[in-house]
């Protein structure tokens, strides 16, 4: 079972955590604060009041076990920071860290985060893709050069069969998922035919996107 911590419970952390709690998943919630810890308590039991940036505190915690931690403190660079260093001299495989602004972001890759969010942004970026692609209903943004996206399959995919529109070849992406009458058909087959009010879900780079919905 793959196991994480959240530290930090404001309203960004206290999402992860919840979130992760309704998976088969290990989890372990922190705050330096009583109220964030009584927040999330019925939700997740393993949430405890502890300071995340005090060495003997994580090591009493057993956080270098934890497969995944995320720090969630963006709006104090300082502690994020020394949080960060702390996780990975005590052997955290993945420290997964929030930040605000490019700058930020850049400095905490550059002492050992192994990943760095910017929710506003990355929802700002979701959010002007879906407005300014017509033919896009949703996106999720992988990287800086990689989408997943959902959209109205066209009218020159109907009644064609994934093989017959070469996808993969043509624009270099891969059909997902369909979605069709409220069901979800993940990994179709190549011979699966597109029908009108027929959702494709498809992997690929920005640029290969852009071309296949032009």
């Amino acid at each position: 079972m793959k196991s994480f911590a959240v530290l930090g419970l404001g309203r960004f952390g206290s999402s992860v955590a919840k979130t992760i709690a309704a998976g088969d998943f290990e989890l372990l919630a922190v705050d330096r604060d009583a109220d964030a810890v009584q927040a999330v308590a019925k939700e997740i039991p393993n949430a405890v009041i502890a300071d995340f940036t005090n060495e003997q505190a994580l090591k009493d915690l057993g956080i270098g076990n934890y497969d995944v931690v995320v720090v969630a403190v963006a709006g104090d660079l300082e502690t994020a920071i020394l949080t960060t260093v702390l996780l990975k001299e005590q052997g955290v495989k993945t420290v997964v860290v929030k930040a605000v602004g490019e700058r930020n972001a850049n400095i905490l890759y550059k002492i050992g985060a192994d990943q760095v969010v910017r929710p506003e942004y990355e929802m700002g970026v979701r959010v002007a893709n879906v407005l300014t692609e017509s033919d896009i209903l949703d996106s999720i943004k992988l990287s800086a050069d990689y989408s997943i996206v959902e959209f109205a399959v066209p009218g020159k995919w109907h009644k064609k069969t994934i093989a017959q529109l070469d996808l993969r070849k043509r624009y270099a992406v891969t059909v997902l998922a369909i979605k069709r009458n409220h069901e979800l058909l993940v990994s179709p087959a190549a011979e699966e035919v597109f029908f009108e009010h027929d959702l494709a879900v498809i992997i690929g780079s920005n640029e290969s996107i852009s071309r296949m919905s032009e």
